[in-house]
């Protein structure tokens, strides 16, 4: 995990905080919205994000391996998701399109 962002300047989601926030999802989210909150980030922000992301608990419930979880971007409209592996490659906003 990162160091903790200096005063002032906004932490980034990485894709190593993406997958901090996929792992408190499934263990301990407590734990998980503690360390974030060391390095800079808000609850809020946090929760949003994996909100945004499409990160629930009917998700969670859905996954299979939770190694082919990872943020991808969509190949239509180059937004992030959780994809729940390789073959997932478009996000539900545009798969509903089709």
């Amino acid at each position: 995990m990162a160091a903790k962002t200096p005063k002032g300047k906004t932490p980034s989601f990485t894709p190593a905080v993406y997958r901090r926030i996929i792992e408190g999802f499934i263990g301990n989210r407590e734990s998980m919205l503690r360390e974030l909150a060391r390095v800079g980030f808000k609850r809020v922000e946090i929760l949003n994000r994996a909100a945004f992301l499409g990160l629930n608990e009917d998700f969670i419930k859905r996954c299979t391996d939770v190694e082919t979880l990872s943020v991808r971007r969509c190949l239509r409209c180059d937004g992030e998701f959780l994809s729940l592996g390789p073959q997932n490659r478009l996000c539900r906003r545009c798969n509903a399109r089709d």
